[in-house]
């Protein structure tokens, strides 16, 4: 499975996933199922740090092609990211 449920590239809302697609996204993505008391995290966390991670990635990829250009680049799937460098 994807990190996304559609051919369009866009995370899902959350309602959108069964808790077990969402472990298995992480899993394949490497994000903790635990969190820092070491309890098994609950669906809207894993969510979070599923879209944080997207994020991340996508925002590194665009900040990097900003800067090349020296203005904003988007991400078909985020807001604008301005790249002047980093």
């Amino acid at each position: 499975m994807s990190l996304y449920r559609d051919g369009r590239g866009a995370l899902q809302p959350i309602s959108k996933y069964k808790m077990s697609e969402l472990i298995k996204i992480a899993e394949e993505n490497n994000i903790l199922l635990i969190d820092e008391r070491g309890e098994r995290k609950k669906a809207k966390k894993l969510y979070d740090d599923i879209k944080d991670f997207d994020m991340s990635k996508c925002s590194f990829q665009q900040i990097m092609e900003g800067s090349e250009r020296g203005g904003m680049a988007k991400c078909a799937n985020h807001t604008p990211v301005h790249g002047g460098g980093l």
